[in-house]
């Protein structure tokens, strides 16, 4: 969701970018972008610009199903679709910009004029950015991809490990005695914990789905 304003129109500019994961509820980060003097419909492309910049970049570390662009302008949402001629000469290197940038997702995008008040969210964020007259920028999904694992994500790891080595066999492993499995796993970095039971039955699973 983007929005961008200008106090003056031409006078102090700023836009918001509102990143969200749409199948979980899940913000994913906010750009609130004080860029200067500009009119409004500079800002409202400004805004849309670094918004879909944001996605593209979600794109490339870990993927995007599709792409959902809102904004409440209906001239920049209509200029984009081909619906309007982009007239004005300095909007036509945003315009640019933009449909080099929704290339990269082939086909996997769509955008959806919104009402103002379905877009309170953006448009604060451009507010916000005009008041400090700074830019912010919050990139949650990027802390979410740098937190450390859970342990329970990491066992399994260790699991599928053993379970893939080509000379531990289905009969070997179950004829293991509990101390030697849990050996087996701490060397790959699992907690001695008293899970070796737990997890025997855990590797077996798993090598019953691989099929060896």
């Amino acid at each position: 969701m983007f929005d961008g304003g200008s106090r003056g129109n031409p006078g102090p500019a700023g836009c918001g970018a509102l990143l969200l994961d749409g199948s979980r509820g899940q913000l994913l980060g906010t750009v609130s972008h004080f860029m200067g003097q500009g009119t409004n419909n500079e800002a409202e492309y400004r805004a849309a610009l670094i918004g879909i910049r944001a996605a593209a970049e979600i794109d490339r570390e870990v993927g995007i199903g599709s792409l959902f662009i809102e904004g409440d302008s209906q001239l920049v949402i209509k200029q984009l679709t081909g619906e309007y001629e982009v007239k004005s000469a300095n909007l036509v290197p945003l315009h640019a910009q933009i449909q080099k940038l929704l290339s990269r997702f082939k086909g996997r995008f769509s955008l959806r004029h919104i009402l103002r008040a379905e877009n309170s969210k953006a448009d604060e964020l451009a507010n916000q950015a005009m008041d400090r007259g700074t830019t912010m920028v919050s990139m949650l999904w990027k802390r979410d991809l740098q937190a450390p694992k859970p342990p329970a994500a990491a066992g399994e790891e260790a699991l599928a490990s053993l379970a893939t080595r080509d000379d531990l066999t289905k009969t070997q492993i179950n004829k293991m005695r509990v101390d030697e499995l849990r050996s087996e796993l701490n060397q790959r970095g699992l907690p001695s914990d008293g899970r070796a039971p737990e997890l025997r039955q855990r590797l077996k699973a798993l090598i019953a789905m691989r099929g060896s």
